[in-house]
């Protein structure tokens, strides 16, 4: 299952890649949509924080992912990003179902670290929208993601049709598409569905909080999408990992991987990102739209 790549290192190579971490700030004079002040998330998340958690083995970068709806949000996460090289790429919400999609998408679209939004929370939209689909494709006009969970079978099914919809779209499906923790009749749904997904040729996975709870769970995603369609993500801090929790995990995924480790791990992301571009559209001091 190597899809005609050459084998790269079993060794995770310097340029790791974090596809999926959230940053809060809770003494932002607005306010957090998310967390709750009574959550034990409800502290400081920030690029330097998260470089901690890491260690020893830094990331190169990483994928900052929106935590709620608000333009105040989507604005505060861009800045962070201007200002912190750890910050790569930025996904942010823009709420694709409204009409005014398209106006905060062309102001999303002045920032060189924009990459993508996310649809959450899912459960809110409805993937057979006409509205919702002209807006995702002028995302896909624009070279940027589109990513969502799908934890139900129904979801699943919606995110396939959505993928199939809109062929030069790219779609990530996060988390992994919600694997269930025991072998049971749900297992066996979940990997119906993810394997519907993955037969659209434009959809990729992030692999995020599975290394610890199942090396079976990596092979049947290995299986499904292939090495060149799995990215790595920490979900820090949901995951609230500690340093010895995170080289943990970098170890058994690393392992799980194999000679797939440096797709895994960066080489994925990059691509799917496009963030070879973006880092030139930046060079060059343009949008980072593609022509």
């Amino acid at each position: 299952m190597h899809d005609g790549m050459e084998s790269p290192t079993r060794q995770i190579e310097p340029s790791l890649l974090d596809s999926h971490v959230h940053f809060v700030d809770p003494s932002r004079p607005e306010g957090l949509v998310w967390p709750a002040p009574d959550s034990p998330l409800y502290r400081p998340a920030l690029p330097s924080d998260l470089a901690a958690v890491y260690g020893g083995r830094p990331p190169s970068g990483c994928i900052a992912v929106e935590t709620s709806r608000r333009e105040s949000d989507d604005r505060w996460l861009l800045q962070l990003a201007a200002r912190e090289p750890l910050v790569r790429g930025v996904v942010l919400n823009l709420q694709a179902d409204l009409r005014d999609f398209e106006v905060r998408l062309e102001n999303a679209l002045e920032h060189d670290n924009f990459v993508g939004i996310r649809l959450r929370p899912i459960a809110d939209y409805d993937l057979s929208s006409g509205l919702l689909k002209d807006n995702l494709q002028r995302l896909g006009d624009a070279g940027k993601t589109v990513e969502f969970g799908a934890r139900s079978g129904a979801q699943k099914a919606g995110f396939e049709r959505l993928a199939n919809s809109l062929p030069n779209l790219l779609f990530i499906l996060d988390h992994a598409g919600h694997p269930p923790s025991s072998p049971d009749a749900s297992f066996c749904a979940w990997q119906t569905g993810i394997r519907e997904i993955a037969l659209q040729p434009n959809t990729v996975c992030k692999v995020t909080g599975i290394a610890a709870r199942s090396e079976r769970i990596f092979a049947r995603l290995m299986e499904t999408f292939g090495e060149r369609r799995l990215l790595y993500g920490s979900n820090w801090p949901v995951c609230a990992l500690s340093a010895q929790e995170m080289t943990a995990n970098l170890a058994c995924l690393t392992r799980f991987a194999g000679d797939a480790a440096t797709a895994l791990f960066s080489a994925n992301a990059e691509r799917a990102y496009r963030l070879d571009e973006a880092a030139k559209a930046a060079a060059a001091g343009t949008s980072g739209v593609s022509p």
